[in-house]
């Protein structure tokens, strides 16, 4: 690492730093109105008459709707990042066509048995003893989100195809369009059409679609898929087993997700369990709020990175990996800061509710140290992403929050009776472990056989003209690589690479 630091010269990290927040910034853009799309739903529904109950109600929809359907896709989405950013950088432009065909068809299996079980998700709640009117108020707040599932699933392979070409910006522009029409379309549906809180589900779904559409009108005008996409094709289907293989770790990858919104049903079970989990709801759209912010830079590095690997330009990763963590170590003690300072203000953007907002000011504290690892967690995720290394990635989540952070989170609310206090203080010492261990992991990468590893992923679904173009760029690489050590210098693959064009649509 020392050496590493001692060759970066501060030019080169300038010019990294403003190649990545290209990248970074429209990505944030686009996931802060996602974001912003859920939490106004969820903010209507706090402002009606009702309560807290309706509250409860639809955040504990939301909920499910994370850890059962938006998650999930978001995990498997994530073999795009890998495969196609490793395509991309290796030149086998078409390969990242046929990487979203295979995206598309395994959402899809997906997608229509978790729609069968949020069709009876009201019986399944009330099985587990949870209060029996919430439930029937969930379930119908979430039957009215199975069609933003769809449109989310398909919209975040969409823009995951795009991103892993450095063209993140069409995200972005979709996203600003749904979101100046959200809140207008939750008047719309609450009130004028009298649906109440079921409303804001519906306009939630309405807005997703919306995204999906935008984002597919603009790359066929502007002509953004002629480059990679292929056309429909069975080569598309030839490599489900390896997409599976990355995609399925990348879901344990985002069960830290998964995690969180179980405090949220653990906070059901304690007293006066309305206010609970809406306090814990709030909490867990504040910090999702921060996590938006980071998620640019993550997403940056990924793409940065994978496209390296992929052109097999180790010292081009390396770099990238060092310059993202530097920036993000920035973010986060800004997130932290506006978090602890502005606690009782952004409490009473959500509910009028002063015991609610007091609830709030105290447990936002622990959301202020909580942002500050988990922006460290995703930059070095997305380094991880980048290499293709999910399955080891996996492990450590596992150990994070289901050994240490949810463990310690019901010790702490349920027998030590601390309540959402003890909840938010287990999940914050949970994420804090996970960034410990994600930043050992990405400091230990080998990068050689990163290198390598990615030419395996693309041989084996690529085909027989691929084949013979990557043979001969093995056989150049190896010839460059001959020839700089026989001069004394650094070999080619620590010079720079094809993956330096930086150019945005």
């Amino acid at each position: 690492m020392g050496q590493i630091l001692e060759r970066l010269k501060t030019w080169e990290m300038f010019s990294e730093a403003q190649t990545q927040l290209k990248l970074a910034v429209p990505v944030t853009a686009s996931m802060l109105c996602n974001r912003f799309i859920a939490a106004a739903s969820v903010a209507f529904v706090g402002k009606l008459d009702s309560g807290s109950d309706l509250l409860a109600a639809a955040a504990l929809a939301t909920t499910i709707s994370n850890v059962t359907g938006n998650s999930i896709c978001v995990g498997l989405s994530t073999a795009i990042n890998t495969l196609g950013g490793q395509a991309f950088g290796a030149k086998q432009y078409h390969e990242v066509g046929f990487v979203l065909q295979r995206a598309l068809a395994i959402m899809t299996m997906l997608l229509i048995p978790v729609t069968a079980v949020w069709c009876v998700m009201g019986e399944l709640l009330t099985f587990i003893g949870l209060d029996e009117e919430l439930c029937s108020a969930a379930a119908k707040y979430l039957s009215l989100l199975i069609p933003g599932l769809w449109g989310f699933a398909f919209k975040i392979a969409v823009q995951n195809y795009l991103n892993c070409q450095k063209h993140t910006r069409p995200a972005a522009y979709a996203a600003i369009a749904a979101t100046t029409l959200h809140v207008p379309m939750n008047y719309l549906f609450i009130y004028t059409f009298d649906m109440g809180y079921l409303g804001a589900a519906l306009a939630y779904s309405f807005s997703q679609i919306l995204i999906l559409a935008c984002l597919v009108g603009y790359i066929l005008i502007s002509g953004l898929h002629l480059q990679t996409w292929p056309g429909w094709s069975r080569e598309g289907l030839k490599g489900l087993r390896g997409y599976m293989a990355l995609g399925l770790p990348g879901i344990i990858m985002l069960s830290e997700w998964w995690a969180s919104e179980i405090n949220i049903f653990m906070a059901g079970y304690l007293r006066n369990s309305s206010l609970q989990v809406a306090t814990m709801s709030i909490y867990q759209t504040t910090i999702g709020m921060c996590f938006m912010f980071s998620v640019g830079l993550g997403t940056a590095v990924n793409v940065r990175v994978s496209n390296a690997v992929g052109a097999g330009n180790i010292w081009q990763a390396k770099r990238s990996s060092i310059t993202t963590l530097a920036l993000q170590l920035i973010v986060s003690a800004v997130l932290g800061l506006a978090v602890i300072t502005a606690r009782r203000w952004w409490s009473s953007v959500f509910t009028n509710d002063e015991h609610l907002i007091d609830r709030l000011v105290m447990v936002l504290v622990y959301a202020s140290i909580y942002v500050v690892g988990d922006g460290i967690t995703v930059t070095a995720g997305g380094v991880l992403q980048g290499c293709g290394r999910q399955a080891q990635a996996g492990r450590f989540v596992v150990m994070s929050y289901y050994l240490v952070g949810l463990p310690l989170s019901y010790l702490l609310a349920f027998p030590l009776k601390q309540g959402t206090m003890g909840l938010t203080a287990g999940g914050t010492v949970g994420t804090w472990v996970h960034c410990v261990a994600y930043c050992s992991l990405a400091a230990r990468t080998d990068w050689e056989a990163q290198v390598e590893s990615s030419r395996q992923r693309l041989r084996s679904s690529a085909s027989s003209q691929q084949l013979a173009e990557m043979a001969a760029e093995d056989l150049e690489r190896h010839a460059m690589k001959e020839a700089s050590s026989a001069n004394g210098e650094e070999a080619s693959l620590l010079g720079g690479g094809d993956c330096d064009d930086d150019s945005q649509a």
